[in-house]
């Protein structure tokens, strides 16, 4: 019937609404979305953003933090505890402590017999002095008095100080200037706590009761058992000692001792002649004794502890005395000055000021970089010469971009040699919390170690183009799919 005929064809039309309407409303507002994302609402609301980060993310490009000067030089005018033993003995190096006195510092005189001398290093808690000078003769004091004095040598070490330490503990030459050697030994037991306190520095002592001696390089004053040695062997290239403002050897007379090559914290400043042997204090030239010849004999070492905290340690008391001061041929008050400043913290000291990173094209850091930026990162490095600030002149600073492992590991660029060092580079493709981190660390300077956290994101919905060119395939098979749609319901809702 003609109801059953209209009633078939509605049912058909009803069936083609349904089966079309679904589908256009799935496509269209996807096809909707494409041409203007950036009209889309953020993800994460503003507020919930500033609550996180703890500072404004409305403009997402921040000024860029200008540091400070990690310090102002804090050994300007240091305080300086030297202790003595015996007190006496002060009188011996008076130019010596004339040169420290000249370059600033506060001197106090203790001797290691004083019971309070080591409490004299903190007071409340906090180191009461810079520096510590130590010089010690034999006969020592006590073995219990060494090692509470070495013990609080290492806290006070521990927590910053620097350490000046030399000793006469095996031979003391006559000073009527023949160079005979008078045996001054310490006992076994304190010999034994002198031996762990340098170990504790990296550093082993020779034998109880034996000297250095040497029947070539020799100074020409010493006409008895050649104890009086002489060495030009002194470390180079560094901030230490300069040897080309030195006017020739070193003279020397004491203890010699080793470093064990696997320490890379310490390191030697005056190495002993080839031809310098160790014997016994007590053995007469005439006597037939050969010595003990040891390869790498070293005179004057130093300790740089991870807090660039430094020690110095020197086999002979008299190298720092007047008498070898005035000797001729020599220059033992300028490597003496010279070690003493570096020992202080007055030379080879570095900073790090104006610590500036952004991306290549703009002038600001962001808070948050993005996988795949051109990144350009700068640092100023700076050195302490004559008690004035210096741009640093090394060339092989390095900068990491660390996230629990580096990614990138480059070499800072020092521009026109001012100090400036900056490097450009494109952040890698994994997001995630990323740092900058600069471990310096170089012989006879202080260790540099910064770090700036700089976080990657990956791309956001409206970072992407808008069309992107390999998806044009796609973009075609969609609106290819909704035109044979709407023109498969057209014929077949005009054919009914």
């Amino acid at each position: 019937s003609i109801c059953e005929l209209i009633g078939a064809t509605c049912l058909e039309k009803a069936a083609m609404a349904l089966f079309t309407l679904p589908l256009l409303v799935a496509v269209i507002p996807c096809v909707l979305c494409t041409t203007d994302l950036a009209k889309a609402p953020p993800l994460v609301d503003e507020r919930i953003k500033e609550a996180l980060l703890g500072t404004s993310v409305r403009n997402e490009v921040t000024a860029p933090e200008v540091r400070p000067a990690v310090d102002d030089h804090k050994y300007d005018n240091p305080r300086t505890l030297v202790v003595l033993d015996p007190i006496e003995m002060k009188d011996s190096f008076t130019r010596f402590f004339k040169q420290m006195e000249a370059a600033g510092h506060r001197l106090a005189y203790r001797k290691v017999r004083d019971s309070d001398v080591d409490k004299e290093m903190f007071r409340h808690g906090e180191r009461a002095f810079n520096n510590v000078v130590l010089f010690l003769r034999a006969p020592f004091p006590s073995s219990d008095a060494l090692r509470s004095l070495f013990g609080q040598l290492l806290s006070f070490m521990d927590d910053g100080g620097n350490l000046l330490i030399a000793t006469g503990a095996s031979v003391q030459g006559n000073s009527d200037g023949s160079g005979d050697d008078t045996a001054a030994v310490a006992s076994s037991a304190q010999w034994k706590e002198l031996r762990t306190f340098a170990n504790e520095l990296g550093m082993d002592l020779d034998r109880r009761g034996w000297v250095l001696r040497d029947h070539f390089a020799f100074h020409g004053s010493d006409e008895g058992q050649h104890s009086m040695i002489t060495s030009d062997k002194i470390l180079r290239s560094t901030p230490v000692v300069d040897d080309k403002a030195l006017g020739g050897p070193v003279a020397y007379r004491g203890v010699g001792h080793w470093l064990s090559p696997s320490n890379s914290l310490t390191f030697s400043i005056l190495r002993a002649s080839p031809t310098t042997y160790s014997a016994p204090a007590s053995v007469e030239e005439d006597a037939g004794y050969r010595g003990d010849k040891q390869e790498n004999t070293f005179l004057v070492s130093a300790m740089q502890a991870h807090n660039s905290a430094r020690a110095v340690f020197s086999g002979s008391l008299d190298m720092f005395s007047d008498e070898f001061f005035l000797l001729s041929n020599v220059s033992n008050s300028q490597f003496c000055g010279q070690l003493a400043a570096w020992t202080c913290h007055q030379t080879g000291v570095l900073r790090s000021i104006n610590l500036r990173h952004h991306k290549y094209d703009e002038e600001s850091a962001p808070y948050m970089y993005r996988i795949m930026d051109n990144i350009t990162f700068s640092i100023d490095i700076q050195e302490i010469k004559q008690g004035k600030w210096v741009a640093y002149m090394g060339d092989d600073v390095q900068v990491e971009f660390v996230m629990l492992d580096p990614y990138l590991r480059l070499f800072l660029d020092n521009k026109a040699s001012s100090g400036t060092f900056t490097t450009n580079f494109k952040a890698p493709d994994h997001w995630g919390v990323f740092k900058f981190v600069i471990d310096h660390r170089r012989q006879g300077y202080t260790f540099l170690h910064i770090e700036e956290q700089a976080p990657l994101r990956n791309f956001k919905h409206d970072d992407y183009a808008r069309f992107i060119w390999c998806a044009f395939p796609y973009y075609g098979s969609v609106f290819s799919t909704i035109a044979a749609v709407v023109g498969f319901s057209f014929i077949f809702l005009s054919s009914a």
